[in-house]
């Protein structure tokens, strides 16, 4: 049964999504939830002869999302499979000693690596990284982008401008702050990224040297240079594969400003010191 809209406003009423008109130009299908519209005084049968000339039925639209799912499962499987044994090493920014296996553990963990791992080896460039970070926001989510939410990412720039040069473009902001939003998080611009909060610091993507993954808590950590102070991490309550994407977008960043330079040194927590040692002394009582 198509449902009527009062007005046509091209924003699905279900889920605030982008509504496409079909070829018959009688209804509206919702790109993402599916669900189908048309205009209040339209003829129901026209509407439904044109569902059949230029869209498809409601069943049939939902059959098309289930295997969708199916499709999107099973690449995800595979993909999972084929990075079993696999790591960051076909990616030549890195030196690494790294596997995916390792670090991937845990939903937020998984999820934030992965989309690290497909960011380095899908793609080359910061524009191409930068435009597939675009392409996951949402209205709403706990990260912003120049032209996205510009004014939350203006609020943290000016928060952080006696850090930043005056001609430094800032990209993204992501928010982890609990109870003060726009003040805490990870803000990368086209120089440096910045760990905003009680103590902000700073770090040029010239003097990246190595990245430390961590997957030891819920909530997944990427330390630049192994430092603490530096550590990005995942948007609070949101998509953790942000922060997989922004470590990528790092060092392609890296890169792009000294061409020349050594590969970043990557490795993950438990192989960055201490920790190992401490496990060992355990061991030995």
């Amino acid at each position: 049964m198509l449902k009527p809209l009062t007005e046509v406003t091209r924003k699905c009423p279900n889920c605030n999504g982008t509504l496409s008109e079909t070829e018959g130009g009688k209804f509206y299908i919702c790109d993402y939830c599916g669900a189908k519209f048309m205009e209040e005084g339209a003829d129901e049968e026209d509407a439904k002869s044109g569902e059949k000339s230029g869209g498809k039925t409601e069943s049939e639209g939902e059959e098309d999302k289930k295997a969708a799912k199916a499709e999107e499962n099973a690449d995800e499987k595979k993909a999972d499979k084929e990075s079993g044994n696999g790591d960051f090493s076909d990616c030549a920014w890195f030196e690494s000693h790294v596997k995916y296996q390792d670090i991937a553990r845990g939903k937020s963990s998984k999820k934030a690596f992965k989309n690290m791992l497909k960011c380095v080896t899908e793609f080359s460039t910061s524009e191409e990284i930068i435009k597939y970070i675009r392409s996951e926001m949402k209205q709403g989510c706990d990260v912003c982008g120049k032209g996205f939410d510009q004014p939350r990412l203006d609020k943290i720039v000016k928060n952080c401008s006696k850090v930043l040069d005056k001609d430094e473009e800032p990209l993204f902001f992501s928010d982890d702050g609990l109870f003060s939003k726009g003040k805490h998080g990870t803000l990368i611009t086209d120089k440096r990224t910045v760990i905003a909060g009680m103590k902000t610091r700073t770090l040029l993507h010239s003097d990246l040297v190595s990245m430390t993954l961590d997957n030891g808590s819920d909530i997944p950590y990427i330390y630049l240079n192994g430092e603490e102070g530096l550590q990005m991490k995942g948007p609070l309550g949101g998509n953790p594969g942000f922060l997989g994407s922004f470590g990528a977008l790092v060092c392609a960043l890296a890169f792009e400003q000294n061409p020349g330079r050594d590969p970043i040194i990557l490795n993950s927590k438990r192989d960055d010191g201490t920790d190992d040692d401490d496990d060992d002394e355990d061991d030995d009582e």
